[in-house]
């Protein structure tokens, strides 16, 4: 394989909650040379037997995890790729709550605001996890060691993966209405720092795919 040091790879982590479909989108820098097997095969595997554990440990059994889409950031016409979730459904007893009714984490970088510069949606959690619309303590618990295995490296056969936020735009500040400026393109950034927000969040609608 050629080297792919600082490389940016999308993982989409594909799930179902009560047989809805749904998913969650992650960045990740590789920051290692290529090791002996695809990166691609690297990284799914790495999160499969990482932060997808601690899905697993910690959410309903109503919650499944199915496949990893993986994909360079950047890239056009590449092939598809796809490796297969190996965990079990949910540990924690208890009926899951509906796909929509989801447990935010706020991810910071370095440089982010108070307001953070990313959000990911956990949502197959047990009803018992919820109170009045927030997380209850066991359920902040259960959602922020999920949020801490979603801030760790990833790590297999000698290949790393950082997390972060992905390269993009922003609003040049010094843009008006009347002189407007082009955006100005932003860097991946790593994840330093993760927080639970108690309230749940209701989301109309989820990243749907159907590959797996």
């Amino acid at each position: 394989h050629p080297l792919m040091l600082n490389d940016i790879w999308q993982l989409t982590y594909v799930q179902t909650v009560n047989a809805t479909r749904i998913s969650n989108v992650f960045y990740y820098r590789q920051t290692t040379s290529d090791g002996v097997t695809d990166p691609r095969e690297d990284l799914g595997i790495g999160f499969d037997q990482g932060p997808a554990q601690v899905y697993e440990a910690e959410l309903a059994a109503g919650w499944v995890g199915l496949c990893y889409e993986i994909a360079k950031v950047g890239v056009t016409g590449q092939q598809f790729f796809r490796t297969l979730a190996t965990t079990s459904p949910g540990a924690e007893a208890g009926e899951a709550y509906n796909a929509a009714t989801a447990a935010t984490i706020a991810f910071f970088t370095a440089t982010g605001s108070h307001d953070g510069t990313g959000r990911t949606f956990i949502a197959g959690f047990p009803i018992t996890y919820e109170t009045r619309n927030n997380l209850t303590g066991d359920g902040l618990l259960a959602i922020d060691l999920i949020g801490n295995a979603l801030l760790l490296p990833i790590t297999r056969l000698g290949v790393t993966f950082v997390p972060g936020r992905a390269p993009g735009f922003k609003k040049d500040p010094a843009s008006t209405p009347a002189v407007p400026l082009p955006d100005i393109p932003t860097t991946f950034d790593p994840w330093v720092l993760e927080d639970v927000r108690i309230p749940l969040t209701k989301i109309r609608s989820r990243r749907q795919s159907t590959r797996c």
